[in-house]
């Protein structure tokens, strides 16, 4: 039952959430609805006011943000967040950090002392993660110098080159068109084939509806509802908090 508030403000209240591993889990709601704020619970960027959280029986209260990613929570953030004036490349390294010993600098700029083996290694995780999401040969390109769309893509590469088993998307198709937010329904159902699971917030309907295995819907804080889209599509709360009701 997790609960958090803001100056009295309860912006999730007793919320009760299981998402089933290798599944593809969409949080739905209003604006205001407490989507960002659950999002930020599991991440580790704010702390709960009440309640526990539990991932693959790991208790996650008191943890640090990048000990939840090394934990195998990745999270990829609305407004991207990336470092514009680093490559492709670099960028993802920054990800891969979580998995390796040595230390970024070390990595990145090829200090001396750095374990090769390593190196090696996270250099050739990270270009296979590039291959995987279609960026490959734009790795050495600085991030600053893509489309948006791309950086979307690059946003998301970085989530998988922490080798999470599970992925935050806070709304993934914003700021895409048609075309690009089909090219990355495909690309999330293939991760999830790959043994991955995705939990992501969207406003997007069509696209909640075609690729969600499961759909919980919030509105102030509160679950109103929980299903697979067939369910979730014609129930009546859920019409309710989108379209409100008649005077």
């Amino acid at each position: 039952k997790l609960t958090k508030y803001f100056d009295g403000f309860h912006a999730l209240e007793n919320l009760d959430l299981a998402v089933g591993l290798g599944s593809i889990w969409a949080i739905i709601g209003p604006n205001g609805a407490g989507k960002s704020t659950l999002f930020n619970l599991i991440s580790g960027l704010l702390n709960p006011s009440k309640g526990e959280m539990y991932f693959k029986g790991v208790k996650l209260n008191g943890m640090k943000p990048n000990q939840r990613t090394a934990l195998g929570i990745a999270l990829t953030f609305q407004n991207l967040r990336l470092f514009p004036k680093m490559t492709v490349l670099e960028n993802l390294l920054v990800g891969q950090n979580c998995r390796i010993k040595a230390s970024l600098g070390k990595v990145l700029f090829r200090l001396p002392f750095r374990p090769l083996s390593e190196e090696k290694r996270a250099q050739v995780f990270v270009q296979k993660v590039l291959e995987f999401v279609g960026l490959l040969t734009r790795k050495d390109e600085l991030v600053s110098n893509l489309s948006y769309g791309d950086q979307k893509l690059v946003a998301l590469a970085r989530a998988l080159a922490t080798d999470p088993e599970i992925i935050l998307l806070d709304e993934p198709s914003a700021g895409l068109n048609s075309q690009e937010t089909s090219d990355l329904n495909r690309l999330l159902k293939t991760i999830v084939e790959n043994g991955k699971t995705i939990c992501f917030i969207e406003h997007d309907m069509n696209m909640v509806m075609e690729i969600s295995d499961m759909i919980t819907v919030l509105n102030f804080g509160v679950k109103i509802a929980e299903g697979p889209p067939s369910i979730i599509k014609g129930n009546l709360k859920v019409i309710e908090a989108y379209l409100g009701t008649e005077e």
